[in-house]
């Protein structure tokens, strides 16, 4: 007993972090049980005025309500000291001032609590002090004219109802089909990168991942889910899942380094970020990568062979890492100042890309080197309409990427003089990615994002992984 509270006494900090996490995790939230979407044709609003009432009816629902919101056509200003009476069921009445419920986008919303219900709630809305020439007017229910459209909350958990939405959406992003597609094209035996022999293959998009992206696809397909939809409801919990990983991660690396405050912050930025959540949305491949070479670089001081393993593993997944083996090899030189060294971290790093591109290498060698070096030659393309630096001047191709290497160069050699940590010199080479590429879509700010809070710490105390 005395070890247990002595174990409690010495992680109080993290208890009490990992209980604050759980509380705002867990913080309820609205969330939509019921939906009836509204008619866009105005001649069928419900009018509520004093001698007319309006009917909107709730079906059975096994969850508590907590808020009704109803749409309101705003051609007809009612009075400001209109007053609503909702009559649930002809027995419980309840009175609110429009001016309390009237949101300035002219939704009317309603906060009470009605329990579950196996029958259906007949709600009334009626006034008595709003004439007819002033009547409020509310859309009425798209099928039924004669009742309300409206939407019906509850409460649930934060975490519950951010999984639920994003899991539920119908959006991805077209390159989430193609790792689908080239993984069915491994199932069918064909190669995906022998499509890029041709030079007269017309697309903006060859195989230009590192296999492994493409072999666990086709992996999921091989176990019975062939279809894109059925495939994509195990990829994206796969994806959730990861990207919950790289949050913990932060946390906890940064709690061990004495910094719980910064560990928090990084844990809710990089879990709740815009375009972290995007990535989860389209259900980008990012996350599984980004996990692993954020996990082998919080490992490179304790375990650091199976740290250059999951930065390898990184790389076959997608090959953004590549930009950082350089960071990689310059910390091994710096450590050890020894050839060996290095040349064992560039082999551990190495090994599971080269594994996973033997088999494509064999039946179609040109085709891996052309769908590779693709991503060097691509054409300016992206989801920001601001135009790069390269773009601007008009260079194309291998030039195009200029700018950038010229700034990742000062970026390596400011590592090598030890004037910046580890996490601060990658930080900078994905910013220097996302503003100078001609290639940019909305996942690659993600990959910065990780770093924010490590940058932050190692800069912060001065901890040069170095």
């Amino acid at each position: 007993m005395r070890k247990f509270l002595d174990a409690i006494k010495k992680h109080r900090y993290l208890i009490l972090a990992l209980a604050g996490i759980s509380i705002v995790l867990a913080m309820p939230v609205p969330a939509i049980l019921i939906e009836i979407p509204p008619n866009p044709d105005s001649a069928y609003d419900q009018k509520i005025y004093t001698e007319h009432n309006a009917l909107l009816t709730i079906p059975p629902h096994a969850t508590n309500i907590s808020t009704l919101s109803i749409w309101m056509n705003d051609s007809v200003r009612p009075p400001k000291n209109a007053v609503l009476y909702f009559t649930i069921d002809n027995a419980q009445r309840i009175a609110k001032p429009l001016s309390q419920i009237l949101s300035p986008d002219n939704v009317i919303s309603l906060p009470f609590s009605l329990p579950p219900s196996q029958s259906t709630t007949r709600i009334t809305i009626s006034s008595d002090n709003i004439p007819e020439a002033k009547a409020l007017s509310v859309y009425a229910d798209q099928h039924d004219r004669a009742q309300i459209a409206y939407i019906a909350y509850t409460k649930t958990p934060l975490i519950k109802e951010a999984l639920h939405a994003m899991y539920l959406q119908d959006e991805t992003a077209s390159d989430i089909q193609y790792v689908w597609a080239e993984g069915a094209a491994i199932t069918q035996g064909k190669n995906p990168y022998r499509k890029a022999e041709s030079t007269s293959y017309n697309s903006e998009k060859y195989a230009t991942y590192f296999p492994l992206s493409y072999l666990a696809s086709a992996a999921i397909q091989r176990i019975g889910f062939t279809s894109f939809q059925a495939w994509l409801s195990v990829v994206r919990p796969i994806v959730f899942a990861f990207h919950a990983v790289t949050a913990l991660a932060i946390f906890i690396f940064l709690y061990q380094k004495n910094a719980l405050i910064l560990g928090l912050f990084g844990f809710f930025f990089v879990l709740f970020d815009r375009w972290s959540l995007y990535v989860d949305r389209v259900a980008h491949i990012d996350f599984i990568a980004m996990a692993f070479l954020v996990l082998g670089l919080m490992l490179l001081k304790k375990i650091p062979k199976t740290a250059y393993v999951l930065i390898g593993i990184s790389l076959s997944i997608k090959q953004m890492a590549i930009f950082i083996i350089p960071l990689i090899l310059i910390w091994v030189w710096l450590r050890h100042r020894s050839i060996r060294h290095a040349g064992m971290a560039l082999i551990l790093i190495s090994i599971i890309p080269v594994i996973c591109f033997i088999p494509f290498l064999i039946t179609s060698p040109v085709g891996v080197a052309q769908s590779i070096l693709f991503s060097a030659t691509r054409t300016a393309t992206g989801d920001f309409s601001s135009p790069g630096i390269s773009t601007l001047v008009h260079l194309e191709g291998p030039a195009a990427r200029i700018a950038m290497a010229a700034l990742m160069l000062f970026v390596y050699i400011a590592t090598y003089q030890k004037k910046i940590g580890l996490f601060t010199s990658m930080l900078c080479i994905f910013v220097i990615f996302i503003g100078f590429n001609p290639v940019i879509y909305y996942q690659y700010l993600t990959w910065a994002i990780p770093f924010i809070p490590l940058a932050a710490w190692e800069s912060g105390n001065d901890k040069r992984l170095a």
